[in-house]
């Protein structure tokens, strides 16, 4: 079995491998074999019978290669509603945190103006994703504080 994960260092490599890819001791010590973009996972896994693939929902909802579709656990959706970490909920989602080496200048701190409005929120939703409230609040905040600082 070959299992095809997004490129190293991006979140949602690391939650699978944290959730599903519990490696043996053996294949502890490999250095992960570098995986395409979400576009190109989604591409390469669309064709192959049977095949899975972990990528973000708003991805899998713009991919136009056919073939993908999101999978339900337990008779769940990854839609917003039904996601958490509770019993009865989609279990398998994360947070993405974004960080900077020291205080942000220029465009970096544009772009983390941008992402602190309401703009970005209005975005992130036509999109798909489910953005953290600076302030916590909603459904979308409790959720956010489930999954860390």
């Amino acid at each position: 079995m070959r299992l095809l994960t997004v490129s190293p260092g991006r979140e949602a490599r690391s939650s699978v491998g944290r959730r599903i890819r519990h490696r043996n001791a053996a294949s502890a010590n490999r250095a992960p074999r570098p995986g395409p973009a979400t576009g190109g996972l989604l591409t390469d896994v669309g064709p192959v019978p049977g095949a899975l693939g972990y990528a973000q929902t708003g991805d899998v909802a713009a991919h136009q290669g056919g073939g993908v579709q999101p999978v339900a656990l337990d008779g769940l959706s990854p839609a917003f509603g039904d996601i958490g970490r509770s019993a009865g909920q989609y279990p398998f989602w994360t947070v993405e945190y974004l960080y900077t080496c020291g205080r942000a200048i220029g465009l970096a701190a544009a772009f983390l103006r941008y992402l602190g409005g309401t703009a970005a929120v209005s975005d992130l939703e036509a999109a798909q994703y489910t953005p953290c409230p600076a302030d916590r609040s909603g459904r979308a905040g409790a959720l956010c504080a489930q999954a860390g600082p």
